[in-house]
């Protein structure tokens, strides 16, 4: 069996949906950069819910920023999700 997800970020319009991606796994979504709110965040988290699959959101570090506010930002933003990743 294989297991298969995708990333998204502002750089993608819309999550794709289950009609798009019948066979998709999971969806890890950026939601922050440094102490910058990916703007899509919150509609790519809202289609993936409609998935009905696992989520994790991702941060992108950035240097020259305080790590401490970084997870700060990311954990608020990021909010209620199955998973979290750092991107370094």
């Amino acid at each position: 069996m294989s297991i298969k997800g995708i990333d998204v970020a502002i750089y993608q319009s819309v999550t794709p949906s289950p009609v798009t991606l019948p066979k998709v796994n999971f969806v890890i979504i950026k939601a922050t950069e440094g102490l910058v709110v990916d703007p899509h965040y919150s509609a790519h988290l809202a289609a993936a819910r409609n998935l009905n699959i696992p989520i994790a959101a991702y941060h992108y570090t950035f240097n020259g920023i305080s790590v401490q506010q970084q997870l700060d930002k990311f954990l608020v933003t990021a909010g209620n999700v199955d998973g979290y990743v750092i991107d370094v």
